[in-house]
């Protein structure tokens, strides 16, 4: 399913049929009363677009900063950046080889993996290598921690003549833009929402093993740890951090997970992977995150066995002094 947030549906709408906020809002709230509540505002704003026949996004040629989670079927040119080596894995379920890079254009820079034997023949060959332009046909962008385009057999990658500016590798591909919120008002399983708060507490971090080729989550299997995708493999450490975030309205509790929990913390990855079984270390890390106010921006989803909201975060902001003002102003 594409995620999209309500504020993209509001302007597409605006966009195409040149209806007011007021006339927009009224025709997505009498929907969510239509359907007794049972669907988000998000959803509601997707079922009014359908029925208004408005176009939420086009499939064809298109920007990495116009990707969304879940499309298909888009057409992209980019460059190729930090190609990786080929890798062989061997699962219980399949076995074969993959390779990765970063795509970029002058609108952002993705992760991209190829699992097609005969697209990987052509980085083998040297067909395809870094610096190289390329048009990708028929990818999927999926969410793995973190927005991916995945070229599998039914796509199409060849080189491009189309000139590509300076690749903006600052900005790393932006899921979806937030709503601000407060905490009073976040809703069951609302997504892309960002909320300005003050850490209010702090409980040490969990660690997980993950694969060290592509992050996925792995078990001990036979004093061994193995990977779907890489079979047997070597691991690193993920972090996960749970914390109570407060804004005056009212608190939550909040999981943030990887690199969010470095720029928590403010450490490097190391540090951060330093605090595993050492809780003398995180007492003296703690004191200095506690009162930190930030931007917390990700979903809400319900704990059912204690019955509360709790807000899972992709993305960690510092709070701007001037925002802060204007936000103290309301």
């Amino acid at each position: 399913m594409i995620q999209i947030s309500y504020e993209v549906i509001k302007e597409k709408i605006k966009e195409q049929l040149k209806l007011s906020d007021e006339e927009i809002d009224s025709k997505i709230d009498k929907k969510i009363e239509d359907l007794s509540g049972l669907v988000s505002k998000d959803g509601a704003a997707q079922i009014v677009s359908n029925e208004l026949g408005v176009k939420l996004f086009e499939v064809g040629k298109i920007k990495i900063k116009e990707l969304l989670i879940g499309m298909r079927n888009f057409e992209i040119d980019g460059r190729i950046m930090n190609l990786s080596e080929i890798r062989e894995f061997k699962t219980r379920k399949r076995e074969g080889r993959v390779v990765n890079f970063l795509f970029g254009d002058e609108s952002g820079v993705i992760r991209t993996v190829i699992w097609d034997e005969h697209i990987i023949k052509k980085v083998e060959d040297g067909s395809l290598k870094e610096n190289d332009v390329i048009n990708l046909k028929n990818g999927q962008v999926r969410d793995n921690s973190g927005a991916e385009i995945h070229v599998s057999g039914l796509s199409k990658v060849v080189k491009s003549e189309v000139e590509i500016g300076e690749v903006n590798s600052e900005r790393i591909f932006e899921r979806k833009q937030f709503n601000k919120k407060k905490i009073i008002e976040l809703q069951d399983n609302e997504f892309n929402v960002s909320v300005l708060g003050t850490v209010v507490q702090v409980f040490e971090p969990r660690f997980f093993e993950v694969c060290n080729e592509c992050g996925v989550r792995v078990k001990m299997d036979a004093g061994e740890f193995n990977c779907d995708e890489h079979g047997k493999c070597e691991v690193k450490y993920m972090p996960v951090l749970n914390l109570f975030f407060d804004d005056g309205t009212d608190n939550i509790r909040v999981a943030a997970f990887r690199d969010d929990v470095r720029d928590i913390l403010k450490l490097k990855d190391e540090e951060v992977v330093g605090l595993r079984g050492n809780s003398e270390k995180f007492e003296e890390v703690k004191k200095k995150v506690l009162g930190e106010q930030l931007v917390l921006s990700g979903r809400v989803t319900k704990n059912e066995m204690f019955g509360r909201k709790e807000l899972i975060i992709n993305s960690v902001e510092e709070v701007n002094p001037e925002e802060l003002l204007k936000e103290l102003e309301k």
